[in-house]
């Protein structure tokens, strides 16, 4: 055996080795939640409509293009619309116009209806099925003229 430690010491020992993985673990997750709040920040911001662009912006652009672009009339008639069926919706122009983009994306690609309205659904903050149905109406109206 080896030498005898006094029972303060053993103690104190025990107590730093218990502590040692409590701290990774605290600063672990304080590393994640920092990267992960990053990431929310960098992916929550839209870049600014152009009307020009023929890509889809944010996660899926690079996957198709000629994705069509609302015209400046047909965006501000689009906003219009959706003015009276979600007025939240207005408010967050760049993302709603990502959205918008999207769920044309989806009619251009013959996606079903219902298929459709639910992704719509899913993707507009805060819609109802009616309202989302009522969404992708309006989004046909300038997406139909671009295909």
């Amino acid at each position: 055996m080896g030498p005898q430690r006094s029972p303060e010491h053993r103690s104190s020992t025990s107590r730093r080795l218990r502590r040692g993985p409590l701290v990774w673990v605290s600063l672990t997750g304080i590393v994640v939640a920092g990267v992960a709040a990053a990431l929310i920040l960098a992916l929550g911001t839209a870049p600014p409509f152009s009307g020009t662009s023929d890509r889809l912006p944010g996660a899926a652009s690079g996957m198709v293009s000629g994705t069509p672009d609302p015209s400046g009339e047909q965006w501000s008639e689009f906003l219009a619309r959706l003015d009276g069926i979600a007025p939240w919706l207005v408010a967050e122009e760049p993302r709603t116009l990502t959205r918008a983009r999207a769920t044309c994306l989806e009619l251009v690609q013959g996606v079903p209806e219902t298929e459709v309205v639910s992704n719509a659904q899913e993707r507009f903050t805060d819609v109802t099925r009616h309202q989302a149905g009522q969404i992708v109406t309006a989004v046909r109206a300038w997406c139909a003229k671009g295909s």
